[in-house]
């Protein structure tokens, strides 16, 4: 009979018994169909914990929680989820204690349920309750697969993924673990003790590794108060409360342990305990994983835009910067999920072999037997496998399709729950169906654990079911926490043709109102079958901006070819800086230029390494754009709009402006190199392949020469592993990536960057003229070296005395790159300190990894003259740390000072307050250079090197290397 159009059969054990004879003693069960009892009450917690295994079953969901609140949503949501959860394992805890069968929830219902509805019901729960761990099981499956496809991109960035490569591993993992069901988990049930060692195991490696490593850690107020909303939603709530799913995810599967009580030793104790335990032990391990993975990020846009789809993979290799290290602890998660895998194929055969024993499936009379050799319902594990199968099948054919299939899972495993819970309030929750006694007798309690898991059930059924993004496409409608990120907020995007290509890449501004300037762009011409690489390429606003959703400076992007050479380009308007006070309230911006307002021009110069150049062509404020031929050349001529709204952002000067187009130049040929050099809105940009990744093919030593200032000539260049880096006398180094090994009066000793704490003072000379590039990380450094025609220090008048010739190589790009010059700070944007006095900076130099875009340092010089004081400085509240060298001895009271000895351990809030006898001054001599190094929080580097009479004086030094 098939039992999917009609009511379970009336001759079945559970459902065929009337209602005066109604008790669990009653049912008898043919000898095939009853299992061996062989799992122990630890064996059961481990197979609980393994299906749960929340801390990296959210870790490698990662990307929908962080976009759906940000950090602070992930951490509140796992706190709510977890008080939620174990009410709810309190509820299921309560029935299976009084009734530990397989069946579960199903035959709770069967029990409570009304003697007209029994059997409607129980099938009702018996099919949602299947179905939800066919589908939560493939939803598992497939995490494996995309790991695998994100390693093999991370080491092979010419890699393009396809879905049948997932496809392929996808079904050789549901083989596997079919098999090792079938043949060895009878047999070997310290499977899961296995998987519960390797799992918290592995835990406390990553955990306590990334912890130690990663540097510089994030602040507190990014883990536990910064809430990002990406998703679309204009109320905050809403995008939270979708987002939870992500959390949710980690405790799918709360009812395993019910599905194996026929096969446990003393079941009505051990299912409950190992269900509240798992729910526990998740939490625990969940929480202190998530927060040292968000203290341990160190680009949070890198994260979510990674080319390997996996996100976590993002972490680890930022916070450890090891490419081995970081594929070992995410291998070891893949590992750890296999254990998963089998532990919920094993679950959900279960449930199916139950119901089928109960008739409730069709071919029931295959499905419920036993194999006699092997103990365990094979048909039924054969059955599951190819529901599996067809839905891999299915995303083969489209993961959207795949997705929306699967999504339900974890809603429909909630209304399994919910069911038996509403029928026990209606019924009055009557003592025969609770336990006598015992530790699961809930009392008055339990009115409360049935309502949490039937209200859940209501929530999880609206707002699980509400699209993740807003607008609303097929791809978005119904969706789960999975492991490819998702590029999200394109409410400013545009389109842009290059070489004839009318998509080369997409401009956006990430989200509405953003902070974020990205581009997209793919390989190939066919839009809709390649992958797109997300490439960053500025952040605007100031801190405040970056930290609340919607208040970002970027207001409208537009692409056209304005410079006439059949390649568009594309306009950013930024409105400026917005800032609130303690009560919310904006303040109202100052007058004059900012860097977060204006309009940056950006030309690409290299679409497939994501390399362009930029110009800041406007300083007033903008919020739209028009484009015309105004001035009728036949050039591509643009309109601005100033921003202005009240209690928003109200500019001082609001204008509207007409920009003509009246000089082009065109760039040309895509570069090849270890150092990629470009423009940078009157600065120099240069792209650094990282030389520690193998997948770079950095094999040989790279430099370019960047400037000469203050008659010192200072070059970029990159070293591959162990390679030997020559110093010649009086030359100054500073490792920018990676360390170096020197040699120093016989000891080896180790120079790294200027981001890795701590700094105590220590000689800066070597006696060696040879270094070793790190073995592990390679190195990039900074080589500065005396052209001076004369010996002895170098000293100036005037600021316009001091030479400065730029050596910036682009015009093989078509780009050119104004003479670099020193400029009196008090016309600056940021001048406020220094008006009226001797002061001047010289714009420098961008430095950036190549693949990511990750910032590596930024440098540029300074003058300081008469009147101008430069005390030691506080930089925990700024987003950059600063290096000061002098390069020049100035007057008697000039060059660089440090802390006296005893002054070392000063704190860096009094640091303001120390007085100029607290100083040794330390003067310029021979070919030799003393170095001071200050930092405190970090964002950003700053490199500023000085001259003049007198330099900023710091607490601490390290860095320069130089030889005598």
């Amino acid at each position: 009979m098939d039992a999917l159009s009609k009511t379970l059969m009336p001759d079945s054990p559970i459902l065929g018994h009337s209602d005066e004879d109604w008790t669990l003693e009653a049912i008898v069960y043919d000898e095939n169909e009853t299992p061996r009892r062989i799992y122990s009450r630890f064996n059961i917690i481990c197979a609980a914990y393994n299906i749960l295994q929340a801390w990296a079953a959210i870790g490698a969901t990662f990307a929908l929680g962080i976009s759906h609140g940000g950090s602070a949503a992930i951490i509140y949501g796992l706190i709510l989820i977890f008080l939620i959860y174990i009410i709810i394992a309190l509820s299921m805890a309560e029935l299976a204690a009084k009734y530990p069968t397989a069946g579960g929830e199903y035959h709770w219902t069967a029990m409570i349920a009304p003697v007209k509805v029994r059997r409607e019901l129980s099938y009702a729960c018996g099919s949602i309750n299947t179905i939800g761990w066919v589908t939560l099981t493939a939803s598992v499956l497939i995490i494996p697969p995309q790991i695998i496809v994100g390693i093999i991109k991370f080491y092979d960035s010419s890699y393009t993924m396809q879905r049948w490569h997932v496809f392929v591993l996808y079904q050789a993992l549901n083989l596997l673990s079919l098999l090792y069901n079938i043949f060895a988990l009878q047999r070997a049930p310290w499977t899961h003790d296995v998987g519960f060692v390797l799992s918290v195991g592995s835990f406390l490696a990553i955990t306590v590794t990334c912890l130690v490593i990663a540097h510089p850690k994030q602040s507190s107020h990014f883990v536990f108060s910064d809430f990002i909303n990406e998703t679309g939603w204009t109320a905050p709530g809403i995008a939270f409360l979708t987002g939870i799913s992500n959390p949710n995810y980690g405790f799918a599967g709360l009812d395993s342990a019910v599905h194996l009580a026929e096969e446990c030793l003393n079941a009505a104790s051990a299912v409950p305990w190992a269900m509240i335990s798992a729910v526990i032990t998740s939490f625990i391990t969940a929480m202190i994983f998530m927060i040292v993975t968000l203290y341990s990020i160190q680009d949070f846009d890198t994260v979510l835009s990674t080319d390997t789809g996996v996100p976590l993979y993002e972490i680890f290799h930022q916070a450890i910067r090891s490419p081995t290290a970081a594929t070992t602890f995410i291998l070891l998660l893949a590992l750890i999920i296999l254990f998963t895998i089998i532990a919920a194929q094993q679950g959900s055969s279960r449930l199916t072999w139950a119901f089928a024993r109960d008739d409730g499936l069709i071919f029931s009379k295959y499905i419920k037997t036993l194999h006699p050799r092997f103990h365990a319902p094979v048909w039924a594990l054969v059955f599951n496998a190819t529901c599996v199968f067809l839905l891999g099948c299915v995303y083969l054919a489209s993961s959207t399709a795949f997705n929306a299939i699967v999504a339900p899972g974890l809603i429909l495993e909630q209304i399994s729950f919910a069911i038996p819970a509403a029928l026990l309030m209606w019924q009055g929750r009557p003592p025969q169906h609770l336990p006598a006694n015992g530790p699961f007798k809930l009392g008055k309690f339990g009115w409360v654990a049935n309502g949490v898991t039937v209200g859940w059930a209501g929530f999880e059924i609206v707002f699980y079911n509400l699209p993740a993004e807003r607008p609303v496409t097929s791809g978005n409608m119904s969706d789960i926490p999975h492991l490819n990120h998702r590029n999200k907020g394109l409410l400013n995007g545009y389109p842009s043709k290059s070489e004839g290509d009318p998509f080369a890449y997409v401009a956006t501004l990430d989200p509405f109102h953003g902070t974020t300037a990205w581009v997209y762009t793919k390989t190939g011409r066919v839009i809709d079958s390649q992958k797109w690489k997300r490439q960053i390429l500025d952040v605007y606003g100031t801190p405040s901006q970056r930290q609340k959703a919607g208040d970002g400076s970027g207001h409208f992007i537009v692409c056209a070819d304005f410079d006439g050479d059949g390649n568009e380009e594309f306009l950013l308007s930024l409105f400026g800086p917005l800032d609130r006070d303690k009560d919310g309230e904006s303040i109202p911006p100052t007058k004059g230029p900012n860097p977060s307002k204006g309009i940056m021009y950006y030309e690409a110069i290299d679409l497939e390494k994501g390399i362009f150049a930029k110009w800041k062509v406007a300083d007033e404020s903008s919020a739209r754009i028009a484009l015309g031929n105004f001035a009728a050349k036949d050039k591509i001529d643009f309109i601005s709009m100033g921003y202005n709204v009240k209690r928003y952002y109200e500019e001082p000067s609001p204008v509207v402006t007409i920009h003509l187009n009246e000089s082009v130049t065109e760039s040309s040929a895509s570069i090849i190199s270890a150092i990629t050099p470009t423009l940078w809105d009157n600065e120099g940009m240069v792209y650094l392949l990282d030389p520690s990744h193998d997948k770079q093919k950095v094999t040989c030593p790279s430099s370019a020469s960047l400037i000469e200032v203050a008659n010192y000539a200072i070059t970029i260049e990159v070293y591959p592993k162990c390679s030997p880096i020559s110093i010649q006398p009086g030359e100054g180094l500073k490792v920018i990536f990676g360390s170096i090994s020197i040699m120093n009066d016989g000891t080896e000793e180790t120079r790294q960057p200027f981001d890795v704490a701590n700094f105590t003072s220590a000689t800066t000379t070597a006696d060696s003229t040879t270094a070793i590039a790190d073995k592990g990380k390679a190195a990039i450094i900074l080589r500065m070296t005396s052209v001076s025609k004369i010996s002895g220090p170098s000293t100036w008048a005037t600021a316009a005395d001091i030479p400065v010739r730029t050596k910036l190589f682009v015009s093989h790009l078509g780009l050119e790159l104004a003479p670099l010059q020193f400029r009196k700070v008090e016309s600056l944007w940021w001048d406020a300190p220094f008006k009226g006095v001797d002061f001047y900076n010289l714009s420098g130099f961008h430095f950036r990894f190549l693949e990511n875009k990750i910032p590596i340092t930024h440098m540029q010089f300074c003058t300081a003259g008469k009147g101008v004081i430069c005390g030691v400085h506080n930089h925990s509240g700024d987003m950059f740390c600063e290096i000061h060298l002098s390069l020049s001895a100035g007057t008697e009271k000039g060059g660089m000072s440090k802390l006296k000895k005893e002054f070392e351990d000063t704190p860096p809030a009094e640091m303001n307050k120390i007085k100029e006898d607290t100083f040794d001054h330390l003067v310029l001599s021979g070919r030799r250079v003393r170095v001071s190094m200050l930092m405190f929080g970090w964002h950003w580097s700053s490199i500023q090197i000085w001259s003049g009479e007198q330099s900023r004086k710091l607490q601490r030094r390290q860095g320069w290397t130089m030889t005598g």
